[in-house]
């Protein structure tokens, strides 16, 4: 087969790829890789990262359900997107990017170490946008006031 090679993982096309990389305990790793002719080798060093949750409340201080949460990072990538992350399992009709009933949406899997942007939304409120840091192995959390 003329574009294609053959190695660990079998007979790979010749092209880019993006892959991703899970371990129970771990922060997701990715990474961009192009595949040619010649043998690559890289190494992939997981990180234990963090637990992160998000606390949405109103102006009075009563949590908010159902508010869509975005936490993104330095380039904007969703760390709540569909697809990315596996979420915990909610009942009812509400996304996995949404608060539950106590104003809290927890990410299952953990978040590599870093600086990310956090905010809420709900109908037409927007909450500001928060500084969240996560370190490797501690939790990270942060509160978003929606207003009424």
């Amino acid at each position: 087969m003329q574009g294609a090679t053959d190695g660990l993982l079998g007979r790979v096309l010749l092209g880019q790829y993006k892959l991703s990389f899970f371990h129970r305990g771990f922060a997701p790793e990715h990474l961009d890789l192009r595949v040619e002719t010649e043998p690559v080798e890289r190494t992939v060093r997981m990180q234990l990262g963090g637990r992160v949750t998000i606390l949405v409340e109103d102006s009075r201080g009563r949590p908010v359900e159902g508010a869509e949460v975005a936490v993104l990072d330095k380039s904007g990538e969703s760390m709540v997107e569909e697809g990315r992350m596996p979420f915990r399992l909610m009942e009812g009709p509400l996304p996995p990017s949404a608060t539950d009933a106590r104003g809290r949406l927890s990410l299952s899997e953990r978040v590599r170490p870093g600086v990310y942007r956090a905010f809420a939304t709900k109908g037409a409120s927007r909450s500001p946008e928060v500084s969240l840091t996560v370190r490797d192995g501690a939790p990270a959390e942060a509160t978003l006031l929606l207003a009424d």
